[in-house]
């Protein structure tokens, strides 16, 4: 993630922070997350990616030029985008510098697995938990489960 920039996930819920290489992937990840209600604000909080519960198809439209656009991007930085999903964390951007220092240091892979959950866990305060459904969609784009990865319960707001 060597010059990624760290976005902020604009939703109703917690405060989660991610990475992407350019604004493109950080709207991948707010729409694939969001459903087309979150959007993302980049390191100076400006908004990127549309507004927050807008219309999915529009905002597709918009920013990848066509109804298919983001389809296109799935397939041809399906990498880039698993990886920035997997980066989510409920966090603030000042915290995120000490959470990212500890990751540098966690070399098993167990270990990374449980203190991300421990940081979730202990950060999270919503209901929603949009940082496992991120995770879970990086594991989904990956081939590792076949599970139904269902949105977080408040995208269905009627």
């Amino acid at each position: 993630m060597t010059n990624w920039k760290l976005y902020e996930l604009i939703n109703p819920s917690d405060t989660i922070t991610f990475y992407a290489p350019d604004d493109e992937v950080a709207i991948a990840c707010a729409l694939i997350v969001g459903r087309g209600q979150y959007a993302a604000s980049d390191e100076d909080g400006n908004n990127v990616g549309g507004m927050a519960f807008s219309d999915m198809e529009k905002w597709i439209t918009e920013w990848f030029g066509s109804s298919d656009g983001l389809d296109t991007l799935l397939t041809e930085r399906k990498a880039e985008v698993v990886e920035a999903l997997e980066s989510f964390a409920t966090m603030s951007r000042a915290a995120r510098h000490v959470y990212d220092t500890a990751m540098e240091h966690i070399t098993d892979p167990a270990v990374r697995t449980a203190f991300k959950a421990q940081i979730q866990d202990r950060e999270r305060t919503s209901m929603n938990n949009i940082t496992e459904f991120a995770w879970k969609n990086a594991a989904w784009m990956r081939g590792e489960t076949t599970e139904d990865v269902a949105p977080p319960r408040s995208v269905f707001v009627s």
